[in-house]
């Protein structure tokens, strides 16, 4: 069965609200971090991971959690698993190919297809949606 990506706002406030919209949660796995150049692979042993046993708690409907790239997960394992509960600790994990430039080994179209995990299932594009720059998120 395939779903349809939803048409993407181009204004930040449209593509947060299409996000709660469709109960998906967007958070940096760190809360705060010195890096040295743009690159995630710099970042320092000074990282504070943002409060996710907080917020399990706040939502406790939550089933899986999507990683942007393999070192989103990577400083999840690393900073927050330490600090989740024993139910917590089993909430379903994915990492996901990086959105990032940086990562050009994919197409669009490559990525739109494991990203579909948290539409539901495979990605039907339809041929509106748009993808926005970098500068304008």
């Amino acid at each position: 069965m395939a779903t349809r990506v939803p048409d993407l706002p181009s204004d930040y406030t449209g593509r947060v609200a299409a996000l709660v919209h469709h109960g998906i949660a967007l958070w940096d796995v760190l809360a705060a971090a010195t890096r040295s150049g743009s690159l995630d692979a710099a970042i320092g042993n000074d990282a504070i991971p943002n409060n996710f046993r907080a917020f399990f708690h706040a939502q406790p409907n939550i089933r899986l959690v999507c990683f942007n790239g393999a070192t989103a997960a990577k400083l999840y394992k690393r900073y927050v698993l330490p600090t989740l509960s024993d139910r917590q600790h089993s909430i379903a994990r994915q990492t996901l190919p990086s959105t990032s430039g940086a990562h050009a080994r994919l197409t669009f179209s490559e990525k739109a297809v494991r990203w579909s995990v948290i539409w539901g299932g495979p990605v039907v594009m339809s041929t509106g949606t748009r993808v926005p720059k970098a500068r304008e998120r």
